[in-house]
């Protein structure tokens, strides 16, 4: 029945999403450390994330883009006030809670895309194949933390108001994308770079075809609000990078 159908969907959704934290999960946190240390002796994972983490802490501006950005370690060092102490033991177990709840989120939205059980698990867990286990993250990946996602969450937000503006043309999934950008600017601004251009060309698309434009716009009233959407997350970005930096980005 229709009814059953759905209560073995759930318990599917259910199934794969501890299946997903099952693959992330360390629970030997103290080994995986001592891996890093032989392999790497803590050197990238100090980069990403634990040394400007630990300035933040110390209430030291980060003047600078470091690997995980500005915004990355001062969010961690928070977080380490609240499970104390700041150990690498305390940042690893908060980097392993982000990365699968990515991955749980991913599942999420392509289950909302596909309504699939079957290809939403086979596009998380390609995604998690891709991303933690492939020669570039050997012997794992945790020796460089910023080869995982743990940073690019807005990017989440930006494919699911992508998703939603396409099935039902409201403005308002067109704002919460251009707040993505924003956002993913400030955090990852490589990756943000990629997602801008793929925004634009996503607008662009809506200007030129006729009846798309006709569907979400009504030129010439509409241009200003078009410059906001395409100017204002760079825009975001610099105030986060501001405020996240107390500033100091800004300074020569």
């Amino acid at each position: 029945s229709k009814g059953s159908l759905v209560w073995l969907k759930r318990v599917a959704d259910a199934l794969m999403v501890a299946f997903i934290i099952g693959c992330v999960y360390t629970p030997h946190t103290q080994q995986v450390l001592a891996r890093i240390f032989v392999w790497d002796q803590f050197n990238k994972f100090d980069a990403f994330v634990m040394s400007p983490a630990w300035a933040a802490l110390c209430g030291v501006p980060l003047n600078q883009l470091w690997d995980g950005g500005v915004i990355l370690p001062r969010l961690i060092s928070k977080w380490a006030i609240l499970f104390p102490p700041f150990t690498y033991s305390t940042v690893l177990k908060i980097l392993i809670v982000m990365l699968s709840a990515y991955f749980v989120l991913v599942y999420i939205l392509l289950r909302r895309w596909t309504s699939s059980v079957m290809v939403s698990a086979f596009g998380v867990l390609l995604l998690i194949k891709l991303n933690m286990f492939h020669s570039g993250t050997m012997p794992l990946i945790w020796v460089d933390p910023s080869l995982s996602v743990v940073r690019y969450f807005p990017d989440l937000i930006f494919y699911w108001a992508l998703l939603e503006h396409g099935r039902t043309s409201s403005r308002k999934y067109l704002w919460w994308s251009s707040l993505a950008v924003g956002i993913l600017l400030a955090c990852a601004p490589l990756n943000g770079i990629a997602i801008a251009a793929a925004f634009y060309i996503y607008v662009l698309c809506l200007t030129w075809n006729g009846d798309l434009r006709r569907e979400n716009f009504d030129f010439p009233r509409d241009i200003r609000l078009l410059v906001v959407w395409l100017l204002g997350p760079w825009a975001l970005a610099f105030v986060i990078l501001g405020v996240f930096s107390k500033g100091a980005s800004f300074q020569i």
